[in-house]
């Protein structure tokens, strides 16, 4: 599947805040949960989906990504079910239709006005889907602090944004081994605190939500390294993977320690 950069959102003069600019942040989040795939790739996944979905063509795609213009359901239905389906975390694809439904419903003309921001909407968050946090377009600011373990001085963990899919990387010399994360990636966005508030300020409510936030970003990590491994290509490779996870989680307890 081809892949494009993220698709940047367009300023508050073009959509004005309100339940159509709520709409555009979550496809926008979806689009990058599913690895920035390109509008060609979008529509050729929506001929995959069923007989019943509504073929969309590419100009559609860009124009419900990039302008936020959302003629009909049934052409957004089907970009949001392609895009679930390729998305990380296997989300329903159903269940996400059915909440972007709710979103798109709000911004209608005939739709009782609610406040879309606060989370006042017909259906929860499907499993699987990740909040856009701070998905607008742009790419979130890497944090600061560079990390080596007190007993491992050769590893450097180092944060960079980069619109790809890739969540890690790692460069390895005779001397160091530097692991770059990247902060762009929504998994790693879901374990950056969002507030940079002393935690005095932070309310009980807010604190409890951040660590249901990164306890769900940890649990499709690690769902994530149980799909690499049964998706493997043969038994040969699964060994392989298999052997890379005891050492992984080895140099886990070494890094704790």
């Amino acid at each position: 599947m081809t892949s494009m950069t993220a698709v940047p959102m367009p300023d508050e003069s073009e959509v004005p805040p309100g339940p159509r600019r709520t709409l555009l942040e979550e496809l926008l989040s979806l689009h990058r949960q599913a690895g920035n795939p390109s509008r060609r790739g979008i529509a050729k996944q929506i001929l995959t989906i069923d007989e019943r979905t509504d073929e969309v063509s590419r100009g559609t795609v860009s124009t419900l990504l990039t302008k936020g213009e959302f003629p009909s359901w049934a052409r957004l239905e089907a970009v949001v079910l392609a895009l679930a389906g390729m998305a990380t975390g296997r989300p329903r694809p159903r269940e996400v239709a059915l909440w972007f439904h709710s979103l798109w419903e709000l911004t209608t003309e005939s739709a009782p006005h609610h406040d879309v921001r606060n989370g006042r909407v017909a259906r929860r968050r499907p499993d699987g889907l990740l909040p856009p946090d701070a998905a607008t377009g742009t790419l979130p600011a890497a944090p600061e602090a560079h990390w080596a373990a007190p007993e491992m001085t050769n590893v450097r963990l180092e944060f960079a944004a980069d619109p790809s899919v890739r969540l890690v990387d790692v460069e390895a010399t005779a001397e160091k081994i530097t692991v770059i994360v990247n902060s762009a990636h929504p998994l790693a966005a879901a374990f950056t605190p969002r507030t940079d508030r002393r935690p005095s300020d932070v309310s009980p409510a807010e604190l409890r939500e951040e660590i249901r936030r990164m306890r769900r970003a940890f649990d499709l990590l690690m769902i994530a390294w149980g799909m690499t491994t049964g998706d493997a290509p043969s038994e040969d490779a699964r060994r392989l993977l298999d052997q890379a996870q005891h050492t992984w989680s080895q140099n886990a307890l070494t890094v704790d320690a």
